[in-house]
């Protein structure tokens, strides 16, 4: 983990900094190295506070309020708890604190530091992890699951759109795009070098597959056969040699052990479906016949076998 210290309190802050030291050495082989940084004014933590995944705060010299400080980190964007260390100022009372704060009371209890840190390794754990990306002006913070889709502007720029309609250029090619991406499987690259979320199809076509949004992207030779087998989307691939509604006979094939597949009553039931809307006359065992690789055909579910017929006339036997 990486955590930074903001206290104006230089004896404070060098405390600070042996106590987590201290804890860092004893977390060597269990969950691993903390790494701290210290800063003694909010102009300096202000500048990359991004990176970090908890700040101990204690501010109150110089007319710099520390829960001032944490909505000036929230507004930049920064969502990490924000650990209140109490002393002169009992940060409880304050009004107005900002969301996911926590509070150690000066002088600091080793006890209570090592609960406080087992508390922030289990937020972090919960979290999903932020990707970043960056321009020439702006650093980019984005969760696997905001990413909808992206193409390259150039050779060296990438644009990104996200779940929420938003608009990001980076300074990237699309090979370092795919490689910080790689340890996702929810993402593909098609031909045309566009990377989708595969959790934000809404329908694929032969040719086509389009976006939750309504974005259409053209699959072109393999790539339509590698996205339907990394997607869920139920898809029907329709040969339009004649209207639907001119069907007369609906004759399917069924690879051997499907029926133990993942969603197969469901396109059957849409199949069924499929067949009585359409122009053939039906039967009451459904207009759809269901073929095996073998060659066995079954039409529709199997008929009741009839009851054994019973003579009205007893057959009488000879006597004797």
């Amino acid at each position: 983990m990486h955590f930074a210290i903001c206290d104006d309190h230089m004896a404070d802050r060098k405390q600070m900094e042996r106590l987590l030291g201290r804890e860092s050495d004893r977390r060597l082989n269990t969950t691993g190295v903390l790494y701290v940084d210290s800063f003694g004014s909010k102009e300096s933590i202000l500048t990359t506070p991004m990176i970090y995944d908890a700040i101990f705060m204690d501010m109150t010299e110089d007319g710099c309020d520390a829960v001032e400080l944490s909505h000036m980190l929230r507004a930049d964007g920064t969502d990490v708890p924000i650990v209140f260390c109490c002393d002169k100022v009992d940060y409880r009372k304050s009004k107005n604190l900002p969301d996911n704060a926590l509070f150690l009371d000066k002088p600091i209890v080793v006890a209570e530091l090592t609960e406080m840190i087992d508390h922030l390794l289990s937020i972090k754990n919960s979290k999903a992890q932020k990707l970043e990306f960056r321009n020439q002006t702006d650093t980019i913070y984005l969760t696997e699951d905001q990413i909808s889709y992206a193409w390259p502007e150039s050779n060296r720029h990438v644009c990104i759109h996200t779940t929420d309609s938003r608009e990001y250029t980076t300074d990237m090619s699309i090979a370092s795009f795919c490689g910080t991406l790689s340890k996702y499987d929810s993402f593909i690259l098609l031909a045309s070098n566009t990377v989708l979320n595969m959790r934000y199809i809404r329908s694929i076509s032969m040719f086509k597959v389009t976006m939750q949004d309504g974005k259409s992207f053209r699959l072109v030779g393999k790539m339509a056969a590698d996205v339907l087998a990394q997607s869920n989307v139920t898809t029907f691939i329709y040969n339009p040699v004649q209207p639907l509604n001119t069907i007369k006979r609906h004759l399917i094939v069924v690879p051997e052990k499907a029926e133990q597949e993942a969603g197969f009553q469901m396109w059957q039931r849409r199949i069924r479906r499929l067949a009585e809307n359409s122009g053939r006359r039906q039967r009451r065992s459904g207009g759809a016949a269901f073929c095996s690789p073998s060659g066995s055909r079954r039409r529709g579910p199997r008929p009741r076998a009839a009851p054994p017929c019973r003579s009205r006339h007893r057959r009488s036997l000879p006597r004797g």
